[in-house]
């Protein structure tokens, strides 16, 4: 999906306990600058499915953008970033990212962010806008949370190869995938974890 400056405006506003209202204004802000990054990227690389990301320090709200490529995105690809994500505090830090289909979390993104103790807070912006938001609460369980996604991957696709639908293996974990991730958002408050969306604000 293209982005637009009219989406880009219409971005919604970060509301997270916790946080103060120049906090959440300040990363309100950050999430439009994502998008605008990806805006340039995609208009460099003559195509509409370029990710960008911003690794913020929720100590002191310093921030660094991390240039990614088609469909895909890493800290790594920002030298700093990366060095300040390998010495970081239990939750210190926060992760944006967009996301050109819009859609929320991918499996992988599950896995990074639940494997990743440095960052409290992950956020999806959809290139049409919409925020998805994960949380890491004082109740989180890592173990727990990572057995229960991976749990749900090995069951959904037990389930489809008994059905006998003559997929192949690729096909079927792709299908696997999306469900796992579905269904372990729906529960992920039982291993301590918040997960909101937050809609586009309306436009005239």
């Amino acid at each position: 999906m293209q982005i637009t400056d009219k989406v880009i405006e219409a971005v919604p506003k970060i509301a997270i306990t916790g946080l103060k209202q120049d906090e959440e204004e300040f990363l309100t802000k950050l999430h439009k600058e994502v998008l605008r990054t990806v805006l340039q990227l995609n208009y460099v690389n003559n195509c509409d499915d370029m990710e960008a990301g911003i690794l913020i320090d929720l100590c002191t709200m310093k921030y660094w953008i991390v240039d990614g490529g088609h469909k895909h995105v890493s800290i790594k690809n920002n030298d700093e970033a990366y060095g300040i994500y390998r010495v970081a505090r239990k939750r210190q830090l926060m992760f944006i990212h967009n996301h050109p289909t819009s859609n929320t979390f991918s499996y992988r993104d599950l896995n990074s962010y639940l494997s990743a103790e440095q960052i409290k807070i992950m956020s999806v912006v959809g290139n049409n806008g919409i925020i998805y938001v994960l949380i890491k609460k004082e109740t989180y369980i890592r173990e727990k949370a990572i057995d229960k996604l991976n749990e749900f991957m090995k069951d959904i696709i037990s389930d489809i190869e008994s059905q006998k639908s003559g997929l192949n293996i690729r096909d079927i974990t792709k299908i696997a995938v999306n469900i796992a991730r579905d269904k372990w958002l729906n529960d992920c408050g039982q291993y301590g974890l918040c997960y909101f969306v937050l809609e586009q604000e309306a436009t005239d």
